[in-house]
């Protein structure tokens, strides 16, 4: 008769587990669309590649880098400021620049590379150094892309 109770608390367990969820909420972080962390939108930094699109002027199409002192140079309306600044942000300033030149320009700002995201990996790994950060990476996919660990580095450290 001891052996009920447990198997009964097992067989209930995924029952009561269950509840949260059937009750319309969901015990996922983040599952709700409402709950979710506000997502900052990306500035614009020094190094980053830009491309500049025309759609009713081509020639004046352009792939541009964000020099160190934050600006881009351009075709007529020659130097801009763009570190800082969302894409939103300077294609409205871009606009504003090029309608002297241009009746209702349509630009698009368009980011290509991200130059100042970047992660360290250093000590006991096969190639430590800078490496780019490309999206969403875990500390053991940075250390997998820096060569992995070295056999040095796996042992315990003794007297």
């Amino acid at each position: 008769m001891r052996w009920i109770r447990p198997g009964l608390l097992v067989l209930l367990f995924p029952l009561f587990a269950c509840s949260h969820a059937a009750n319309g909420q969901s015990s996922l972080p983040y599952a709700d669309a409402q709950k979710a962390p506000p997502v900052e939108e990306y500035r614009i930094q020094a190094g980053d590649q830009l491309d500049i699109k025309f759609f009713y002027n081509k020639d004046l199409n352009e792939q541009v880098t964000v020099r160190p002192d934050g600006r881009i140079s351009l075709q007529l309306v020659k130097t801009v400021v763009a570190a800082g600044l969302t894409p939103e942000q300077l294609t409205v300033n871009l606009k504003k620049a090029y309608s002297v030149h241009l009746k209702d320009p349509e630009i698009a700002v368009i980011v290509r590379s991200f130059s100042s995201q970047r992660i360290y990996v250093d000590g006991e790994v096969g190639k430590p150094g800078m490496l780019p950060l490309t999206g969403p990476t875990t500390v053991r996919q940075a250390i997998s892309q820096a060569g992995g660990f070295l056999y040095t580095g796996t042992q315990p450290m003794c007297c």
